[in-house]
């Protein structure tokens, strides 16, 4: 037997070692998960039909009103998000190209996955997903997995999407058809769910990332239809006379005024919020399932888009522009257990943001330097000097629409294609009809919006991209 004292001691050990145990779950449990939700090509005004979105989400989390995608095109936004940095940092300036020889350049090649939010978050213990979409090109490198990712349910292609398509489920492609039920957002929504549960006792971090609205914008089967009585879309800038206040590229857009083409944006426009309702149902389904696993207050859930899109704005309906349909973005962010109180917040917030904002509340650090800045200080309401100013940037890659820089503040813009200088007072003129920038009294203005623009330009200088 034991003396009195060694039992003690043991005693004392013993109890050492259950609260080492206890606080290891305990600071484990803390950690939040994070459920990332990237749609794509999501006009601004679409966020307004999710029901479930609004309600479920925004209605529980914190909306910026004022976020931004720093270039408006799918692959450089998409790694911008995952990596927290600008294009002219991460090198991927454009959704592919190809070069002199013939080569496909750009996209998912010119991207190094070596080094990611996939990662950061791996080495600091969390598991994580990617499903949905990943960047274009993809499908030239699939089967290929980078690096980080615990679970790859990847779309193989960027053609056929929503029905009659592969994805890259773990280095293995696997077909889905046309049944009703392979819809592609809706078995992107069961492979969440399967992720939910299998990793509920562990931190992790699930990026859902569904095709939708991205044309062809088909909607799910018990969705079709069901939008056609919604209002006509006709904000001042959608038959706007184009003068010279507009660079000349602008004013080869078509008129809304054609019969034929006035009918084909209405049903684009519909088609794209229908394809979202899906979108809308995955969302419910996962916040269910976060719930039913007893994760719901413990998980950080951000609703946002790769860039926006135009539906007849300046007589446009694509994206790459450098107005506020192209670059505007929703911006949602629900975490009941950190930020119980609904709220809108109206600082500038960018998509290199999201990365550096999930890095701090997982307490994982990256291996590179972040161009964005986390939000946290924000969603906590500490003091602070923010950003009075966004650069925005468009590199190459758009049919039509040339290289251009902008500079926003809270209430100005400022856009230069070459040597074409448009400037838009956002308080008095929001649709951005009349340019001031040869209006004397705003020289003062343009002038400091150029010296602010031309010095982040200078701190940020293009690099060759990764071939």
């Amino acid at each position: 037997m034991f003396s009195t004292p060694t039992r003690w001691a043991l005693l004392g050990i013993l109890v050492a070692s259950l609260f080492a145990a206890y606080w290891t779950y305990s600071t484990e449990r803390r950690r939040p998960n994070f459920v990332l939700i990237v749609t794509d090509d999501q006009h601004p005004a679409a966020i307004e039909h999710m029901p479930n979105t609004l309600q479920e989400l925004a209605a529980h989390g914190v909306r910026f009103e004022n976020a931004f995608a720093t270039t408006p095109i799918c692959a450089p936004s998409r790694v911008s998000i995952l990596t927290g940095q600008y294009p002219t940092t991460h090198g991927v300036f454009d959704n592919g190209i190809r070069n002199a020889d013939g080569d496909m350049t750009g996209g998912a090649f010119a991207f190094d996955g070596n080094s990611s939010l996939a990662t950061w978050m791996q080495d600091a213990g969390y598991k994580t997903a990617l499903l949905g979409k990943y960047l274009n090109q993809y499908q030239f490198i699939t089967p290929e997995v980078p690096p980080g990712w615990d679970d790859w349910r990847v779309f193989a292609e960027d053609i056929e999407v929503f029905f009659d398509y592969h994805l890259n489920e773990n280095g293995h492609h696997v077909k889905y058809g046309n049944q009703e039920q392979e819809y592609s957002t809706d078995v992107l929504a069961r492979h969440a769910v399967d992720f939910i549960q299998r990793h509920s006792d562990q931190p992790f971090l699930l990026v859902f990332s569904p095709f939708a609205p991205h044309s062809p914008s088909e909607p799910a089967p018990r969705h079709r239809g069901s939008l056609q009585s919604l209002p006509e879309w006709r904000p001042p800038s959608w038959n706007e006379k184009i003068g010279f206040g507009k660079p000349g590229w602008i004013r080869l857009g078509t008129a809304n005024f054609k019969e034929a083409g006035v009918a084909a944006r209405t049903r684009k426009r519909i088609e794209q919020i229908e394809s979202l309702l899906a979108v809308d149902d995955a969302l419910e389904t996962i916040l269910t399932a976060l719930e039913d696993n007893g994760i719901g207050d413990d998980t950080v859930v951000i609703f946002t888009t790769d860039h926006g899109i135009g539906w007849g704005e300046h007589r446009w309906t694509g994206k790459q522009l450098a107005y506020e349909e192209s670059i505007r973005v929703p911006l949602v962010v629900r975490y009941p257990a950190r930020w119980p109180e609904p709220g809108a917040l109206a600082e500038l917030a960018l998509n290199v943001d999201i990365a550096p904002t999930i890095l701090q509340l997982a307490g994982a650090s990256p291996d590179v330097e972040l161009d964005g800045r986390s939000l946290v200080d924000l969603l906590d309401g500490r003091e602070q000097q923010w950003r009075e100013h966004v650069v925005l940037r468009h590199f190459r890659g758009g049919f039509l629409v040339p290289p251009w820089d902008t500079i926003r503040d809270a209430r100005h813009k400022l856009i230069r294609t070459g040597r074409f200088v448009e400037l838009y007072d956002l308080e008095q003129d929001p649709f951005e009809l009349t340019n001031l920038a040869k209006d004397s009294s705003y020289k003062e203005l343009r002038h400091r919006l150029t010296t602010q623009l031309d010095a982040h330009l200078d701190r940020h200088p293009v690099r060759r991209a990764r071939e």
